[in-house]
């Protein structure tokens, strides 16, 4: 029957292309899309011209993942395209087996497994390269159960002996005398037996729910039997007569002319009494003596020893074994092998030995420590691998120095010894001549004949260093005409600062290569010179300075690591105004220190040491200004206007602004004596381009006028700045309410009192006394008025003798207040009475006639007179008369 084309095969075959495209899955993810076949081809020609290793490496393996993707597509159609074709022919030889059938026998044929169909035409081996599953896998039939001899049925507890009936079968078998008895443990299966077991399996095989694939089996788990059959089926192995300890001899740094022995000892563990005897070894050098036993001669009890001494003459240094074998009366065999070597050197070196960079025109030491792995004490040699040294040039000073002389490498001791617990150095003393990397290979051989080879590897470099970056700044160059160092390589310029201000760069610099330094900066006078071009217009004319503390590099001396990238902070700290430059040297030394494991937990560090050469890696110019700083105080003049009390205290706003380049410190000095003036607050920061509100407190208390220059210091300015304050202090002040003190006419001789009222304007506790002044008296003449208060003073006016008075009364305050006056005015006098007429003209009288005459009198004061009498006064006559006066009206 011909095989029908894919193209004809029916719908009821369907298109397995999905599973197909399932089964090869992880080919499409783990592989990108192809590139264009034309893309590929100029890469691959553009590959061949390329003088890069990892281009041409790049393009040959997208080549072969190229190839491998196609190959794989082709694969996977091929198995596409065999399925389909199985497919279609199983459906072809069913349709025709059902159509020269009946249908009765169609029906029956339907369901029975087709001969020859859909898994007659698969490749089973096609499958199983791909992973993939068969129909077997699913509908494996029963295969033939194998019948074979069964163990011996095991007894149960109850049929099991007691201790005293083992004890008396024992008795009987020595009875018997001490008959080899040879029991079989392997028993034949009787017929019922068999049925038995085949009905076992038969269940074990139905109660599988699923055989596993063909393909499992190889795992080692049967699809047939289960472990515990498999366990019964196979017979169980004899039990061991002797056993040897121990079960190999190993012998180990020996030496040629000496003899070394060990024991062997057999024990028999079997139940009866055993006899064996040994089979000496091929190999001449071992030697087995006679066997020593314990009992009768060749026998061994059950649970006794014999033992065999092995006897070993090393003729060389080679390694030798052989296998001595004892054969017991059954026919076993036992075999203990023997072996004689001497173990490899047991060395904590890396094979390696590297011995790092090193700068060229320098030397550098590497101390590797030896020690011994296997503890024991060993002698060495190190000789030069000719293999892979270099030219060898040994002199009568290195051999007598233990030295090994290969250029640019010396290695020191040559012969050395490494005891139990204790270390050698291996000193290599590496001194390159050139920038590259040397290399050359020596051989440690110890005393024994063993030896190892190592390779000492070396590179010789130059400084690498380079900076990073500037944080903060930039690298710059001198300008057209600026005073700068012409040797220097970059400039570093700080922002310009206000005296005792700080400004900071952060220089990063990178150490490329495998080598620590030890590096320090130096700080230089610059030798300033105009830049090129010069002009006129554009030549510096301010002086500079150099003053070495105002530049500050932080650390200024240490180490650089290797392949590290270290910070310093550049600062800039001026004290004075000005302009201020120096210059930045930065210098290394090699002084490499580090560590290197040997691939254990023991680490060889290696103390390398340099001779002290120094290199100047670059110069820097540092360049800084200073100017001074800007504080205003507003009003820098104060001016009070007005009296302020004294004791009271007078408050004005005041504001400080700062027009300096950062932040200022300011601190306002307090006045106490004699007056108190502060400022608040006294002290404090202020931020650039800010300004703060102060007071200004100013307490009198001392009247009189007030000028005081008040000081206000600023940090890091040698010259402070002065507010001046000027004002007026009134001190203690008592008012007198009367404006003038009228004692009116007083008559001379007696008493006038007048009230005064005495008043406290200000709000201190003043103290008052009154002048004294002459014909006053005042009571109280001194108090104390409370703020605010008045008092009351009673002043008496006696006056001494006439007089218009017209004076002035003063009050006074204690602690120099001022003193209020009072003018006081009084008439005193005293009754002065006149007759207007100084002549009475009497006319004619007659003796004893009466006559009355009338006389005018006049008071010349204000004062009433009460009744004046005028007295008359005679002449000097002889004749008296007798004259009667009366007044007749008073004023």
């Amino acid at each position: 029957m011909e095989t029908p084309a894919i193209g004809s095969i029916s719908s009821d075959g369907g298109d397995i292309s999905t599973v197909i495209e399932a089964a090869f899955k992880q080919y499409k993810t783990l592989l990108p899309p192809p590139p264009d076949s034309l893309l590929l081809e100029n890469m691959m020609v553009t590959a061949k011209g390329s003088l890069d290793a990892f281009h041409r490496y790049y393009v040959s393996c997208l080549s072969e993942a190229q190839d491998e993707h196609g190959s794989r597509l082709a694969e996977a159609a091929m198995l596409e395209a065999h399925v389909l074709q199985a497919n279609a022919r199983a459906t072809a030889a069913r349709e025709k087996t059902l159509n020269a059938s009946s249908d009765v026998e169609a029906s029956l044929q339907y369901l029975q497994k087709p001969e020859g169909g859909y898994t007659s035409g698969l490749n089973g081996s096609l499958f199983r390269k791909h992973d993939l599953i068969l129909v077997e896998d699913f509908c494996s039939e029963l295969e033939p159960v194998l019948v074979r001899l069964t163990e011996k049925a095991v007894d149960p507890s109850y049929m099991h002996g007691t201790v005293a009936w083992d004890k008396r079968q024992q008795c009987k078998e020595r009875d018997r005398g001490r008959k080899m008895s040879i029991s079989s443990d392997v028993t034949f299966m009787s017929e019922c037996d068999l049925r038995n077991e085949r009905r076992e399996l038969l269940k074990t095989k139905i109660r599988k729910p699923k055989a596993k694939p063909c393909h499992m089996k190889s795992l080692g788990v049967s699809s047939m039997h289960s472990p515990t059959t498999e366990s019964k089926l196979q017979p169980k192995e004899p039990m061991p007569e002797f056993v040897s300890a121990p079960s190999s001899i190993l012998f180990h740094d020996f030496e040629v002319g000496k003899i070394y022995q060990q024991t062997i000892e057999l024990k028999n563990v079997s139940n009866t009494m055993r006899q064996c005897r040994v089979i000496q070894p091929i190999s001449s050098l071992f030697t087995v003596s006679a066997g020593q036993f314990q009992g009768e001669a060749g026998y061994v009890a059950p649970g006794m020893n014999c033992y065999y001494p092995v006897t070993f003459r090393p003729q060389s240094l080679d390694d030798c074994s052989d296998v001595i074998r004892f054969r017991s009366q059954s026919g076993a065999v036992i075999g203990v092998t023997v072996e004689a070597m001497i173990p490899p050197v047991k060395l904590d070196l890396p094979p390696i030995l590297e011995c790092g960079q090193c700068l060229v025109g320098t030397s550098k030491q590497v101390i590797f420590p030896i020690n011994s792995i296997d503890g024991r004490q060993r002698s060495f040699t190190v000789s030069a691998n000719t293999a892979r040294s270099c030219i060898l040039l040994i002199s009568e000073e290195s051999e007598a120095n233990n030295c090994l002389v290969l250029p640019p490498f010396s290695i020191r001791p040559k012969h050395f010894t490494v005891e139990c617990g204790k270390r050698v150095d291996l000193e290599i003393h590496f001194e390159p001549q050139n920038r590259e990397t040397a290399e050359c290979g020596i051989i440690l051989t110890c005393e024994k004949g063993k030896s190892q080879s190592f390779c000492v590897t070396g590179e010789g470099c130059i400084p690498n260093i380079s900076i990073l970056s500037l944080h903060h700044g930039q690298l710059s160059s001198a300008m057209s005409g600026e005073l700068a160092d012409l040797s220097a390589d970059h400039i570093i310029r700080f922002p310009e600062l206000n005296p005792h201000m700080n400004a900071h760069q952060v220089l990063s610099l990178r150490n490329s290569s495998a080598i620590e330094y030890s590096f320090k900066w130096m700080l230089l006078e610059p030798n300033l010179q105009p830049a090129p071009p010069i002009s006129i217009c554009s030549t510096e004319t301010t002086e500079h300075e150099f003053d070495s503390s105002l530049f500050v590099v932080d650390p200024s001396q240490g180490r650089l690591a290797a392949y590290d990238i270290k910070d310093f902070l550049l600062s800039f700290t001026p004290k004075r105004v000005g302009k201020f430059d120096a210059l930045l040297t930065f210098e290394l030394q090699c002084a490499d220190v580090s560590a290197r494991s040997t691939g254990k937990e023991a680490s060889c560090s290696d103390a390398q040491q340099s001779a002290a050469a120094t290199f100047s890696i670059f110069t820097l110019e540092l360049k800084g200004s200073c100017q001074q700083r800007q504080l205003m105080l507003k009003p820098s003049l104060l001016t009070v206007a007005g009296r302020i009390s004294m004791g009271c205290t007078f408050k004005q706003k005041l504001q400080l602004v700062n027009m300096s380049l950062g932040a200022v410190e300011f601190c306002f000095e307090t006045v106490n004596s004699p007056h108190i003036i502060e400022v608040v607050p006294a002290s404090g920061s202020l931020g650039k381009d800010m300004e703060v509100d102060l007071t200004l407190s100013i307490t009198g208390t001392i009247p009189g006028r007030l000028e005081v220059g008040l000081r206000c210091d600023i940090t890091g300015e040698a010259e402070p700045i002065w507010l001046l304050v000027q004002a007026e202090i009134k001190g203690a002040e008592v008012i007198i309410e009367e404006p003038c003190l009228d004692f009116g006419l007083v008559r001379l001789g007696s008493e006038v009192t007048r009230t005064l009222t005495l008043r406290n304007p200000s709000s201190l506790r003043t103290c008052w006394t009154m002048q004294e002044e002459c014909g006053f008296l005042f009571s109280p003449s001194s108090g104390e008025l409370p703020p605010l208060g008045t008092a009351l003073v009673s002043v008496v006016y006696t006056p001494t003798h006439c007089l218009t008075l017209d004076t002035v009364l003063g009050v006074d305050t204690v602690h120099g207040g001022s003193s209020s006056f009072l003018s006081a005015r009084a008439e005193v006098q005293e009754p002065s009475v006149c007759i207007l007429s100084c002549q009475l003209r009497v006319c004619d009288s007659y003796v004893g006639v009466p006559g009355s005459y009338t006389l005018s009198l006049y008071n010349q004061t204000l004062l009433p007179t009460g009744e004046q009498t005028p007295a008359v006064v005679f002449n000097s006559c002889n004749e008296r008369q007798e004259i009667h006066t009366f007044a007749q009206k008073c004023f």
